[in-house]
């Protein structure tokens, strides 16, 4: 009877940690940005595994890149795959998705807590804009290379 309730105890657990949402959605987005490519097909894991490419050839100091799961609405809804690339608490979230005959793309740049938000001198300003410029960069590469002629760029600012 020990081992039953042993083993129920950890099925439970493991069902109710796949509900939990461990990554939080950005906090406070400060730039975001959307495209559908008409007639294209490339899959979510194909931009992150180029994107991944690009900015792994620069080195960034401090940089986390990862594949996180976010939740679609609510509690029981399905979870979506995106790319997370986190400098200190600066994050650009990428997703991707089939839709309309073709694929959408989405990225958000925020902070993933309010008191991340440290600019405080113009050299910790210029790296964040730094950061945003070559992830920015490496997305428009990515979404050209899969794409051929159909990608249009980010501005520059």
């Amino acid at each position: 009877m020990e081992t039953f309730l042993t083993v129920l105890a950890i099925v439970s657990a493991i069902i109710l940690l796949s509900f939990i949402n461990w990554f939080a959605p950005i906090e406070r987005i400060v730039d975001q940005g959307e495209q559908h490519f008409d007639n294209c097909q490339f899959s979510p894991r194909e931009l992150f595994s180029e994107i991944e490419i690009h900015l792994n050839k620069k080195n960034l100091p401090n940089v986390s890149i990862q594949r996180i799961t976010l939740k679609e609405s609510g509690f029981f809804s399905h979870k979506r795959e995106y790319l997370r690339i986190d400098k200190g608490g600066l994050a650009f979230d990428i997703g991707c998705y089939l839709y309309g005959g073709g694929v959408f793309v989405s990225w958000r740049l925020g902070f993933l807590k309010e008191s991340s938000a440290n600019d405080s001198s113009y050299y910790e300003h210029d790296k964040t804009k730094a950061f945003k410029l070559i992830v920015k960069r490496a997305f428009n590469n990515s979404l050209k290379h899969l794409t051929s002629d159909q990608a249009s760029s980010f501005p520059n600012n």
